[in-house]
């Protein structure tokens, strides 16, 4: 299993020109989850998976990314501890 990654769906654009901004784990099959954020292109940083300086509220953004990938990627940890089967419905769900 994949560690958790923010990434910029590019495969849907939204009304306003953006791209939606995405939860990505990857776990023998790939799962996304929006995260109710979007971003241009050209806002995007792809390697680090974070919105560039020139888009707007990019620290305050970026701080709620990566707070997003920590909690996902304490869940998975915590199935693993488990000894859980990954179950995307219950990712969701916690």
């Amino acid at each position: 299993m994949s560690t958790p990654k923010t990434i910029l769906f590019r495969g849907k654009t939204l009304s306003n020109g953006e791209h939606p901004i995405m939860l990505r784990i990857y776990a023998g099959k790939e799962y996304r989850l929006s995260l109710s954020m979007s971003a241009k292109s050209e806002q995007w940083n792809a390697k680090s998976g974070r919105l560039k300086r020139c888009a707007e509220n990019h620290e305050q953004r970026n701080a709620v990314l990566r707070q997003v990938e920590v909690k996902a990627d304490r869940i998975i940890q915590d199935m693993v501890l488990r000894d859980k089967p990954f179950s995307f419905d219950e990712f969701k769900e916690i």
